[in-house]
This record gives structure tokens, sequence and C-alpha cells, in this order.
């Protein structure tokens, strides 16, 4: 044979195998198996989420158009990714059938979060899912590991079934059962260069009321119907903590249930430009104790809380913002 024919040979047999390799992938990619006949996974579906695991339950409602949990708003970037991810769970594939695997997948029942679907009154869809880093089963010292950085992977299980599916997860914890998480804790958030005005007002002690406000370049401390300089270094760290203030910890419900702020112990005024993106605030404080505040928007009914460390930095007095005179050097000899 010559060396022509026996080329021609080779790139015939070439083709011939890369065509099985082909027919091979494409079999094993048809044959894969993924999670049919799930429910529409949405927020125009869906009006109540609930996640529950051994520590915490979260339950997520709709009202009015707006997600919530408890009295507090849904922090928006975590509704979307956990939406994004329950969407995906129609077509998620198969990862496992053998109940053993499901501790370390996070969806035994001992270290799982239990997720439900509602519609109404109609509990819509239900699954077993495993997003943790870190899923410890009580009373076992082993270390399990649903998620990792390796996989990027979540898994659910439907309750009374052992087969494990997967999705893509960028991060964990898409239903995590702790309400903190999905709590919006932004008390204001105001950018620096929009504040043309902040008022302080003591109802206990009318007289020690004053404003900041914006003349010209300068911010000014007005009080007693006169206005002086303001110490520029304390306003901008004033400006600082509005940019974005959030709560130190979320007050039980029955106890905002107790407080009375129509008679607040501070206020704090905060006034945005016309043109400002961010719109003017009237923040009501009652102390607690030590210097600790509960505080909330007049405009909202929910109700936040501050350390003392945090609270400092807000309820300032006027003369925290008169600037410290510089001393007058001494002349030598």
């Amino acid at each position: 044979m010559k060396g022509r024919q026996v080329g021609y040979v080779l790139i015939a047999l070439i083709v011939i195998g890369l065509a099985g390799l082909a027919a091979r992938l494409l079999s094993v990619e048809t044959q894969r198996t993924v999670l049919t006949g799930v429910s529409l996974l949405n927020s125009d579906v869906v009006d109540k989420v609930v996640m529950r695991d051994s520590e915490n339950e979260s339950p997520l409602e709709k009202v009015d158009g707006q997600w919530q949990i408890g009295p507090y708003p849904v922090v928006q970037t975590a509704l979307d990714e956990m939406w994004a991810t329950a969407e995906s769970f129609e077509r998620a594939e198969l990862v496992s059938a053998n109940p053993d695997n499901h501790v370390y997948m996070g969806v035994s029942k001992e270290n799982t979060t239990v997720v439900q679907f509602w519609r109404g009154e109609e509990l819509y869809e239900e699954f077993l899912v495993g997003d943790k880093v870190y899923a410890p089963v009580e009373g076992i010292e082993k270390i399990y590991t649903p998620w990792t950085t390796a996989s990027r992977l979540c898994y659910l299980r439907r309750q009374d079934a052992d087969e494990v599916y997967a999705v893509f997860c960028r991060f964990p914890d898409r239903f995590k059962a702790d309400p903190r998480f999905w709590a919006e804790p932004t008390i204001a958030k105001v950018p620096r260069d929009e504040v043309e005005v902040i008022t302080y007002s003591f109802p206990k002690a009318p007289d020690e009321a004053f404003d900041l406000r914006v003349i010209g370049p300068d911010w000014v401390l007005v009080a007693d119907g006169s206005a002086r300089e303001a110490d520029r270094q304390a306003i901008d760290a004033l400006l600082g903590e509005l940019e974005l203030l959030v709560t130190t910890e979320f007050p039980k419900v029955d106890v905002t249930k107790q407080l009375d702020f129509a008679e607040p112990d501070f206020l704090l005024g905060i006034g945005t430009r016309e043109d400002a993106s961010a719109r003017s605030k009237l923040l009501l404080f009652l102390e607690k104790e030590d210097g600790s505040y509960y505080v909330k928007d007049a405009e909202n009914p929910w109700v936040y809380f501050l350390s003392t460390e945090d609270a400092s930095k807000i309820l300032k007095t006027g003369q925290d913002f008169i600037p410290v005179p510089t001393p007058t050097p001494v002349p030598s000899g």
C-alpha cells in the first residue's frame, strides 16, 4: 500500500473514532437525569416562603406586593438570589440516589433546611435543601460541608425521596433560616453630599435644640437664634455615620409593641436637597439603658436598636460641633 493510501486510511480511522466518541458523549448527555415537574417558583406565583432548620425559622411573606419578614422589609439582594436559585430547581441534575450521602450534602433530616413555598393556603412546593458551608449533626463530632468553593453547588431533594439533585450556587446560604439574614438592617442611608440640614430636638429639654445647616460652602451651627461656624471634622464624622446607619440588633416584636414613640427622648431630622436621590428622614429615639436606644423612622412601623457605642456617634449636643479654639503660640524669648 502506498504512503498516500496509508494516510487516507489513518484519516478515515481518526474520523470514525471521533464520530464514535461524539456519539458516546451525546448518549451520556441524553441519559443525564434531571428533576422535572417542579411548579413554577417565582415571586409572582408564590406569596410566602418558609425556611426552617434545627435552630431557626424565617417566614418571608408578600404583603401588598412587598416582601417582608415580620415587620421588616426583606433585603432585596438576598431575595433576588433566593429566587434565582429556586427557579433553577426545575432541570436540576441528579447527583446521588444513595441515602447514605444525604448527610454529606446537607439534605438529611438532621442537618437540612426545609424550604416551603406557599401559594395562599396551599403548600405549593417543599424541598430539603443543603446550601450551608457548615451543616453539623447534633451529637456527631464530624464536619459536613455541603457547599464548597470547589463545587459551588446547592443540593435539594423531596421529603420522601432518596434522589438528590444539584444546582449551581455561586454563594452559600441562599435559603438561610436565620431571620437576621433577611431583615433589612438599614436605618438611614443618605449620601453626605445630599444633606443640607440636620436638626436635633430634645422634647424634655427644648432649649438644647439646634440645627446644622449648609450656608454657602460652609456648615454652621444654628442655636438660640444665632449662627456660628461648625466644626467641620465633627460634621464629616456625623455625615459618615448617616451614609449607612444600620441596626445593632433587631428588637423582639413583643418588646417593640410596648414602646411609645409619641414622646421620644430625641429626634434627629435629616433634610436633603430637592434634587437628592435620598428622601429626608425624621428618626425617633427612645432611651433603653446605659445610653442605648430604640430607634425608628417616623414614616415606618418597624423599630431598630442602637448600642451605646453606635448611638454615641449619632446623638450629639450643640457643644460637640463648636470648634475647639486653636491655642495662640506663645512668643519665645
